[in-house]
Formats: C-alpha cells, sequence, structure tokens
C-alpha cells in the first residue's frame, strides 16, 4: 500500500508542477506580471502575488478550479486550450505508468 501512496503523491506533485508551469506560460504570454493576475482575480494586495507564485510553482495544494479559470481569464486565455494541454500531459504520465508496470 506504501509504494501506491507514495506514487499518487508523485503523480498530485508533478501534475501541481505541470499545471504551475502551463499558468505561468499564460501568464507570460499575456504581458501580465503576478500582481496583476492577483489583482484582476480579486486577491488581496496583501496575500495575492504570494499565491500566484506559489500556483505557479505548483506549491498551492489543490488550487480550486474556479481560481485557475479566474487566472486564465484575467491573462486572457482559453480555458479550453489550456486543460487541452493538461490532458495532454495527464496522458503522458497514465501511459508512463503502464510502461512501468509492463501493460504497454
Amino acid at each position: 500500500m506504501p509504494i501506491r501512496h507514495n506514487y499518487s503523491v508523485l503523480v498530485n506533485t508533478i501534475l501541481s508542477k505541470e499545471i504551475g508551469n502551463l499558468l505561468t506560460k499564460v501568464r507570460e504570454k499575456s504581458g501580465l506580471s503576478q500582481t496583476e493576475v492577483a489583482e484582476r482575480i480579486g486577491l488581496s494586495e496583501k496575500f495575492g502575488q504570494g499565491y500566484i507564485s506559489r500556483l505557479e510553482k505548483g506549491k498551492a495544494k489543490n488550487p480550486p478550479i474556479q481560481t485557475i479559470l479566474l487566472y486564465l481569464r484575467a491573462c486572457g486565455a482559453s480555458w479550453v486550450e489550456f486543460f487541452k494541454k493538461l490532458d495532454a500531459i495527464d496522458f503522458k504520465m497514465r501511459n508512463e505508468k503502464m510502461k512501468l508496470r509492463g501493460e504497454i
């Protein structure tokens, strides 16, 4: 059981980092700073930039989908395109898992 749990933790950590990487690319493409995104989302001046930084680094644990959607809207990005990219990453990770198990 510990191996399965550790694998799940690893997958969640990797996905959090991939989400963060994708969000960072979206923000940079929009030309906005972390502070500007935080302001557009409606986060407090004191808390906002730090939270956006943690989100982009994959350190914000289980960010609500609403936060991700607000972030994408603040950057003028398509949530459909974002989740297509995320799905491709998830698909690749599932294939790697199946290879490790010898299922492929």
